[in-house]
């Protein structure tokens, strides 16, 4: 995936969305084990 495309910026958009909601609530939303580690992180 080129990050700098049309497609690649759409898609930015909804995976940094999808994890914006998950750090401002109080549960997370199913992830892979690498974003879930990283949330619980942050969140600490």
């Amino acid at each position: 995936i080129y990050s700098f495309d049309q497609w690649g910026v759409e898609l930015g958009k909804q995976l940094a969305s999808t994890i914006l909601k998950d750090i401002n609530n109080s549960e997370i939303a199913k992830h892979d084990s690498s974003t879930l580690n990283l949330l619980h992180f942050f969140k600490d």
